[in-house]
């Protein structure tokens, strides 16, 4: 069960990986074929550069602090099905979550040609580091019964 669940939240992580390659591969074709994008001055390129900004400042911390305090909560629930859902679902969303920013921020360094968003887009990217799933995470985070969980060694 567990490694079900580890699967799918792996096929999400890679996912938003993935979209922001192609998010890169796509900016870079727009730049290859002189497409001028948004002019760093103008007042939407400033408004959307500061509202970005402003949501990596508030989605990394949030994310991941409001996981890990819904996580000692989790913690008080005696089934441990209902655990692993409701970590399933935080997880996937903290992801997203992350992933969101990470990904527009390629596009929005592309679009904006800013030097500010790409390092925004690479603290999302340094966000979803920490949120990279594995087995060994989860049966230490849901503090499940170790014996019955560790995977066989091949």
């Amino acid at each position: 069960m567990i490694g079900k669940i580890i699967k799918k939240l792996l096929l999400v992580y890679y996912s938003v990986y993935l979209a922001a390659v192609v998010a890169a591969v796509v900016g870079y074709v727009f730049i290859f074929k002189n497409y001028v994008g948004i002019e760093a001055q103008s007042s939407i390129a400033i408004n959307l550069s500061s509202a970005f900004i402003l949501f990596i400042i508030l989605s990394i911390p949030l994310s991941l602090g409001l996981f890990h305090f819904q996580l000692k909560k989790w913690l008080l629930i005696t089934d441990k099905n209902i655990r692993i859902e409701k970590y399933k679902k935080a997880s996937i969303y903290r992801i997203i979550v992350l992933g969101l920013g990470f990904v527009v921020g390629v596009i929005f360094a592309y679009l904006l040609r800013s030097q500010s968003i790409i390092f925004c887009a690479a603290m999302a990217a340094a966000g979803l580091i920490f949120c990279k799933p594995s087995e060994m995470k989860m049966i230490e985070e849901l503090q499940l019964d170790k014996e019955e969980n560790i995977p066989a060694e091949k």
